[in-house]
């Protein structure tokens, strides 16, 4: 009926044909798999897991076969934040059903930290990110975030820009 009954966001590695029944008879009918770029070098720079890239791919294809639908959760960084056209692609090639799309929050609170080393990007860079995401999403590539809510983080972007040179 096009409603999403049970999502689950997991790690490829535990996508065993076991773990997948199981999910199935839960009812689970979506879930969601992080991938930061298009190649295995880079993949494995940005999480350390040796083979992630091939478990990717071995695991939406064992989903797709079971009628869960799959979503790729891109976190913009420094490893993909140039290629995303590229990554997009190799989405569509794994098999992925949706692209979802994360943009990197920064803070400086000793409390609560956010941010680090893999998505230390600019303001500029985000938001350039952000711009390209839009253009991809209007070229047909299916993007789960409408315009208008990219649209909204770029303005939050450009505020905090206008701030910073304020102060």
């Amino acid at each position: 009926n096009g409603i999403i009954s049970a999502a689950l966001v997991a790690d490829p590695r535990l996508l065993t044909g076991k773990k997948i029944n199981g999910l199935k008879k839960a009812g689970v009918d979506f879930v969601c798999l992080s991938i930061d770029h298009y190649s295995d070098k880079e993949l494995y720079k940005a999480r350390k897991i040796k083979g992630l890239f091939n478990k990717l791919k071995i695991g939406v294809k064992k989903l797709n076969n079971n009628q869960i639908h799959t979503q790729a959760s891109i976190l913009i960084s420094r490893f993909n934040h140039k290629c995303l056209k590229k990554l997009f692609d190799k989405c569509n090639e794994i098999g992925f059903d949706t692209i979802s799309i994360n943009y990197p929050e920064f803070s400086e609170s000793p409390v609560y930290t956010l941010g680090g080393e893999g998505i230390k990007l600019t303001k500029k860079q985000t938001i350039k990110a952000l711009e390209e995401i839009i253009k991809l999403k209007k070229q047909g590539y299916l993007v789960y975030v409408t315009p208008k809510k990219i649209e909204r983080g770029i303005r939050r972007f450009k505020i905090t820009i206008s701030l910073d040179r304020f102060y």
